[in-house]
């Protein structure tokens, strides 16, 4: 499954992947910091099946520890969808997604 080839501006030339697992562990991180609180108060949780491509990025010409990436993303049986994201590596050394409504 190719990415498009549309350019990143604004990014240093050496590009990286991202894998599709680093992206859900990430995310799989996040959910579950939103499920703690929520299954404490004797809720329940569910999630529409999600899944990704692996993302190619470049690091930010005006922030070097900011990974800005394209990626694909599909819910459920939907179409793949091509999406821009941006990551820094937490201090974990895992990547984290810096641009989510909210963070």
């Amino acid at each position: 499954m190719a990415i498009g080839g549309a350019m990143l501006t604004g990014c240093v030339s050496a590009s990286f992947e991202i894998s599709r697992q680093e992206q859900v562990d990430d995310v799989e991180r996040l959910r579950a910091g939103f499920d703690a609180g929520i299954l404490a108060a004797g809720g329940s949780v569910s999630y529409p099946a999600m899944d990704y491509s692996a993302a190619r990025c470049r690091w930010a010409a005006g922030d070097p520890a900011l990974a800005v990436c394209r990626t694909q993303r599909k819910f459920l049986n939907g179409p793949w969808r091509s999406i821009a994201v941006s990551y820094r590596r937490d201090g974990a050394g895992r990547w984290t997604q810096v641009d989510r409504p909210g963070s």
